[in-house]
């Protein structure tokens, strides 16, 4: 075609199978763009012949404009949860909120979920590769099917509940501005809960703690004082008992001797030691909050073991699965599962409750229709 001479710009549109406009404006741009020499040259590689950019409509804000609308959508982090308004009314000029999501959007922000990011030591990341490696292999019919898994959840009251958005770029995924955060001055409930495989969530013992009463409170007094004289009874008992074997010679103190023969270091075991007086008390310093003894009187006697032996008879081996809590840790709590026969398992600590448990129990909560929580 190049090589054939047409002057007439419909001809050429024909030829070619473009609409004439076309061919008038690429012409333009190569007449005016011309450089020497033309024949000697390539025209469909020559960058003279390629259609020039289009300007548009000149921007209404400039570079300095569009600086401070990212800078107040991203101050703190408050303002990255906030809408598009927020840089709207606080911008020195006027500009709206659509104008505001396309600056953003231009700078490459994006509205995204906040990540939660825990809180791991070296020893934790160690301790939980070692217990996912140790069971990587294990079924789930025989062995997973055998664990309860509990744990507990705060609900928030009164204010936005579930997943919310903050305005930051691809490369901001854990800017401490963009973490989930705990707003000061919450009001939240705990809510309990168990599950195990091959169960509904709602079939499983939930339960939801309210604030401890001063009618409990004295009730718990109660409670712990004869608990603590009957431990006393025990103490005394024991002692009396030791103490007349020992008169009769009846009593074989442990060999503290090494295998070589060579005494052991340090002091000798006091027999008497396991009958001193050990009083179960509930810490002064609480809140009103959870603690053993609730955590006894209200989930572990009521729900938790009635539900455990319940699938203990079905199942031949039953796991429970706590977690490192403070209540979980006590000692009077450790004392009254081994007098149920309860096989507790520890946490592995910073396991990911968060994106296991937690969004079960979410799942739970909501077709126990707890949604007022």
């Amino acid at each position: 075609m190049f090589g054939t001479t047409i002057t007439s710009q419909a001809k050429v549109a024909k030829a070619m199978g473009v609409h004439r406009h076309t061919v008038a404006r690429i012409m333009h741009d190569a007449y005016e763009n011309a450089t020497e020499n033309k024949e000697n040259r390539d025209p469909l590689a020559d960058e003279n012949l390629q259609t020039k950019k289009r300007l548009g409509r000149p921007q209404r804000f400039g570079v300095a404009e569009r600086e401070m609308v990212v800078q107040i959508a991203t101050k703190d982090a408050s303002a990255r949860r906030k809408s598009f308004s927020l840089p709207a009314r606080e911008c020195p000029f006027q500009i709206s909120n659509v104008t505001v999501a396309r600056i953003l959007d231009t700078a490459g922000y994006k509205q995204c979920i906040p990540r939660e990011k825990p809180f791991l030591s070296e020893p934790n990341i160690e301790k939980r590769l070692a217990f996912a490696l140790s069971r990587a292999s294990k079924p789930i019919e025989g062995y997973w099917d055998g664990w309860i898994w509990t744990d507990e959840m705060s609900l928030i009251v009164g204010t936005h509940y579930g997943p919310e958005r903050v305005l930051r770029k691809a490369e901001e995924e854990y800017h401490p501005d963009c973490l989930n955060l705990k707003r000061p001055g919450e009001t939240t409930v705990m809510f309990w809960g168990a599950i195990i495989h091959g169960i509904p969530p709602c079939d499983c013992p939930f339960f939801i703690w309210e604030k401890e009463t001063e009618e409990e409170k004295t009730e718990a007094e109660a409670i712990l004082e004869e608990e603590n004289k009957e431990i006393a009874g025990r103490n005394e008992r024991g002692r009396e008992e030791l103490e007349r074997m020992i008169a009769a010679g009846e009593y074989c103190p442990p060999n503290w001797v090494n295998a070589d023969g060579s005494k052991k270091r340090g002091r000798k075991p006091d027999p008497f030691r396991e009958f001193k007086e050990s009083k179960k008390r509930r810490s002064k310093n609480r809140k009103g909050g959870i603690d053993w003894f609730r955590y006894r009187e209200q989930v572990l006697k009521p729900l938790l073991y009635p539900f455990y032996d319940t699938r203990k008879r079905d199942h031949p081996y039953i796991d429970l699965m706590e977690d490192g809590a403070s209540p979980h840790r006590a000692k009077a709590l450790n004392d009254f599962r081994h007098s149920r026969q309860i096989n507790k398992v520890d946490w592995p600590p910073g396991m990911t409750s968060s994106a296991f448990s937690k969004h079960y129990f979410y799942i739970t909560r909501l077709t126990l229709g707890c949604k007022s929580y």
